[in-house]
């Protein structure tokens, strides 16, 4: 109004208590005709400003506008509710959105929810994985391996024949500085949860608790985030975060042998069938 851009009308009859109270009460026409937030003239004005960085607020502290916590994560709730909804006008605001809060949006977190067993652990992150179909309980993801890899084991559980890989044997470096050998790398159909997508493979022999290794080349390409506390993996998909949790019962009983396998409370075992009634058998005295 200083600046002339904006002259408030003349009012014959003064607002009453009860007409301020009303929540179609407008400031500007100091009337009940709509409320403040819809009279469109005194918005664009805001706006202009706003984009013309001419607006200067005071400071208020934490910036929690004196509401309580309660309230302030409704608001928030609110908030997010009407960017999921409204996406396209959303995106469209995104030039008055601070980049931090922005930033923060985006980003992938962890908090309790998330957490697959109340107690302490100290398990390894396996996923459940598929190849051509064929279901695999543990593949590690590992962000310290550069590449992807599958053993011969599960290459030939997964039927993918011999002609697919491709012999191009490279020298790969393992815990302790243990260099070994691949066969070759093939390119198969992966699917772990609702990723899917044709992934490169080094194949190598080894005898190892894992059936494949997810390393950085397959993880930075969806933006995932493993985490071997909380039990789960979070990723980036079409532009929407995926949750990938861990698989329950990666080793059968005859898999016990392995040295993870004792981390786990449970083996995965199928109930044998009885063929017979239990005998009962009269102790002595």
């Amino acid at each position: 109004m200083a600046d002339g851009k904006l002259t408030l009308p003349l009012v014959d009859v003064p607002p009453t208590k009860k007409d301020k109270e009303s929540p179609d009460y407008c400031i500007y026409h100091k009337a009940t005709r709509h409320p403040t937030r819809d009279y469109w003239t005194l918005k664009s004005i805001f706006k202009k400003k706003v984009v013309a960085n001419e607006l200067k607020f005071n400071d208020i502290g934490n910036h929690d506008l004196g509401l309580s916590q309660a309230t302030r994560l409704e608001v928030t709730k609110a908030l997010i509710n009407i960017s999921e909804v409204h996406h396209t006008k959303a995106v469209e605001a995104k030039e008055y959105v601070p980049r931090r809060i922005q930033e923060d949006y985006g980003a992938i977190t962890f908090s309790e929810a998330d957490r697959a067993y109340p107690f302490p652990h100290n398990r390894p992150l396996f996923v459940t994985a598929y190849i051509n179909d064929a279901e695999f309980e543990r593949a590690f993801l590992d962000g310290g391996a550069s590449i992807n890899i599958i053993t011969t084991d599960t290459f030939a559980k997964a039927g993918i024949p011999e002609s697919r890989m491709v012999r191009q044997p490279i020298t790969v470096t393992g815990f302790g500085g243990e260099k070994k050998v691949t066969k070759g790398h093939v390119v198969v159909d992966l699917a772990v949860d609702e990723i899917r997508s044709a992934t490169k493979f080094h194949v190598i022999k080894v005898d190892t608790n894992y059936h494949m290794i997810l390393g950085r080349a397959w993880m930075h390409r969806y933006g995932a985030i493993p985490s071997s506390y909380y039990q789960c993996m979070k990723a980036k998909l079409r532009k929407h975060t995926v949750t990938i949790n861990a698989s329950e019962k990666p080793f059968g009983v005859e898999e016990a042998h392995y040295s993870d396998a004792v981390l786990f409370t449970e083996l995965s075992t199928d109930e044998i069938p009885r063929t017979g009634k239990v005998a009962r058998v009269k102790l002595p005295k």
